[in-house]
């Protein structure tokens, strides 16, 4: 789902940056109200496996493979505010250091997986008192909701010429991506859960975001060892319309 530079023109990275300036200054707001060393320690655990789990792609297609986003995750476990921030440091390193997304397009992934994600969270809890089902819903809207605007995204600003196969483009993102559905549900449900049952027993946050790191570390190595080759989501959808000009790092 990271959009590299090619994939926008100046016009929307220009809108990506101010919108991500809003919402990250508005979650920085937010996350300065909670000053305990233990939740920044928190945060920082489950940064690091959110990071660690986007570096694992799973097949889910014969054509494409996809992975875990994590935003939902962590509006849930930090809250919106600190999740927003420790989503938006995860999507820089990886722009910065792994050349995953790039810079011109990081206002717009910050939109799409940080901002995006923890807003639905906040809506889907408003909507039901079950905490599971607001999860559920929060996780599979902010997938559906990130293909559409990234569809949207790359048109912004973009000639009738460049945008012939578009439609396709948008078809195959819907098609490549509704297997994640299923895993972004599954997997955020699951970890909320295991990290609740865990906070429940009373264990220590030191010890529980040392578990984390060390899980972070583990996915990290399977990620180097059996992580797919073949294209994402978006990659796949790129090639299908014929508009691989998209890839452009």
């Amino acid at each position: 789902m990271h959009l590299g530079n090619g994939a926008i023109t100046p016009e929307c990275a220009a809108l990506g940056f101010a919108a991500a300036a809003a919402g990250v200054g508005y979650s920085a707001f937010l996350a300065s109200r909670k000053r305990e060393p233990a939740q920044w320690l928190k945060a920082g655990a489950l940064g690091g496996l959110v990071f660690a789990a986007q570096m694992l792609n799973l097949p889910v297609l014969e054509h494409s493979s996809a992975h875990f986003v994590g935003g939902v995750l962590l509006a849930e476990l930090l809250g919106p505010g600190l999740g927003v921030l420790i989503m938006s440091a995860v999507l820089a390193v990886q722009a910065l250091l792994l050349g995953d997304g790039g810079l011109a397009s990081l206002g717009a992934n910050i939109v799409n997986m940080a901002l995006i994600p923890a807003g639905l969270s906040q809506l889907a809890r408003r909507a039901t008192s079950s905490r599971q089902l607001s999860m559920s819903l929060a996780a599979v809207g902010s997938v559906a909701l990130a293909v559409l605007l990234i569809a949207g995204e790359v048109a912004l600003g973009r000639s009738s010429d460049q945008l012939g196969q578009w439609s396709g483009f948008l078809l195959a993102m819907a098609v490549n991506h509704l297997p994640l559905l299923g895993l972004e549900v599954l997997l955020t449900v699951g970890l909320v859960a295991v990290w609740q049952r865990s906070e429940a027993r009373s264990e220590p946050v030191g010890r529980l975001s040392t578990v984390t790191a060390i899980a972070a570390v583990l996915v990290v190595a399977l990620a180097a060892a059996a992580s797919s080759e073949l294209p994402d989501g978006y990659e796949s959808a790129a090639a299908t319309a014929s508009m691989s000009w998209l890839l452009t790092p």
